[in-house]
């Protein structure tokens, strides 16, 4: 509705869906990795792993926003989707 009236752009919306995406990414990877390193008895820095994860988790988000935010329509995804 917003979006037909012209009210944002794909820019303010890429960058309000990614800082509303932080903290829940972030909370993801901190349940997952509570989960997974103590579960498995890894060793190393337990900071260092869920670091990087959280990283990845918002470069692959963020990619994906990205892709969404370019195209006009769902066809036009589909159609773009192998080449990302």
């Amino acid at each position: 509705r917003e979006h037909a009236s012209n009210m944002y752009g794909p820019i303010p919306y890429f960058i309000s869906k990614t800082a509303v995406e932080l903290p829940v990414v972030f909370l993801q990877t901190v349940m997952t990795w509570v989960i997974v390193y103590f579960m498995m008895g890894m060793s190393g820095n337990f900071a260092i792993h869920v670091a990087g994860s959280y990283l990845i988790s918002l470069a692959a988000a963020s990619t994906a926003l990205l892709a969404a935010c370019i195209v006009r329509d769902a066809k036009q995804a589909m159609e773009a989707a192998p080449g990302l």
